[in-house]
């Protein structure tokens, strides 16, 4: 990444954003799913992450104008971003937006020929399960606001319940198996000309209908 950086000139920081990430058990957990993540602990947490990142946002901005962001999140993360893109930002300073496992994940193309590999969302990366339409959360509609739709990406690993494929809550693995592929997103990210199209995607897995 750093040699990659060099050769075309960029300066580069990684820096985690801080909030108070809940920490999901039966009563947090309920919490979150009674109000769809918007209230109680859970959703209290996600408001301070979504001002927080704006304020990272304008305050790295205001030093360095020219800087651009490649934003990721996980989990409740992932739903902090999401929101965040909802605010007041300045969407040609983003340049890409990725998603893993996120809560409030919407593909509308679920109940439209997805399984046949038809209609499939542009910010759709690598989401195998041709039946997933929403995060156990609900649907954030839309998903991101149309001037990110071209550089956004999301992730749900198959059987992930959070993101929506499953049911699977207890010993959910699928949910803690996002760590390669955000190290494989990193590295391939070709620095200084990222748009969604040049995220390689995972096919689905395609199902025909019984009997056909």
């Amino acid at each position: 990444m750093q040699e990659k950086f060099k050769s075309l000139g960029y300066t580069y920081d990684l820096d985690d954003l801080d909030y108070p990430a809940i920490n999901i058990n039966l009563k947090t957990g309920l919490g979150a799913f009674i109000t769809a993540g918007r209230s109680l602990k859970y959703g209290k947490s996600v408001k301070i992450g979504v001002a927080n990142l704006k304020n990272v946002l304008k305050e790295t901005s205001s030093t360095c104008n020219k800087t651009n962001y490649v934003l990721m999140g996980y989990s409740q993360g992932a739903q902090v971003l999401g929101d965040t893109l909802r605010e007041d930002i300045n969407p040609s300073q983003i340049t890409f937006a990725a998603f893993f496992g996120d809560p409030q994940l919407f593909l509308p193309e679920s109940n439209n020929n997805a399984c046949a590999g038809e209609n499939l969302s542009v910010y759709r990366k690598d989401v195998t399960d041709c039946k997933v339409e929403s995060g156990i959360l609900g649907a954030r509609i839309p998903y991101v606001p149309e001037e990110f739709i071209d550089k956004s990406g999301t992730w749900c690993n198959k059987d992930d319940a959070i993101c929506g494929s499953g049911i699977k809550l207890k010993n959910n693995t699928a949910h803690l198996a996002y760590s390669q592929k955000i190290k494989k997103f990193i590295q391939g990210l070709d620095i200084g000309n990222i748009t969604g199209k040049n995220i390689p995607i995972t096919p689905i897995e395609k199902q025909t209908k019984a009997g056909h």
